[in-house]
């Protein structure tokens, strides 16, 4: 019962933070920064290392939650790609640097998590 209890957690959980993280990359930054407050945006190397985390976060969440791993790699590794073809008619833009490095936090996390839970 307890087992059950945290599987339907950690699903409902993957599902909010992808919902979050879809907001958060459709929406245009200057949206959530108050201009007064906020000089600037993150630069390019910021905004690619926000990238690779935030990805790299996605892939551990779902890894965790779900069971069929290589479907995992296959949906992370889309969404990645296919929310940066999203941006493009909003003022975010399409990125392929930002491409590579979704796709690069999501194969390090994937291969971290395959070495870790041999040991688990």
């Amino acid at each position: 019962m307890q087992s059950n209890l945290i599987n339907t957690f950690l699903k409902l959980f993957s599902i909010f933070y992808l919902f979050i993280l879809t907001i958060a990359l459709l929406v245009p930054i200057n949206f959530f920064l108050e201009k007064n407050v906020v000089e600037r945006e993150p630069t390019n190397e910021t905004g690619y290392l926000i990238h690779l985390i935030l990805f790299f976060i996605l892939l551990i969440i779902f890894y965790i939650s779900f069971k069929n791993k290589k479907m995992i790699l296959f949906f992370c590794s889309s969404y990645g790609v296919l929310v940066e073809f999203a941006q493009i008619p909003t003022s975010r833009g399409f990125s392929l640097y930002d491409v590579f490095y979704n796709l690069v936090g999501i194969l390090i996390a994937y291969i971290l998590m395959k070495y870790l839970y041999k040991f688990i």
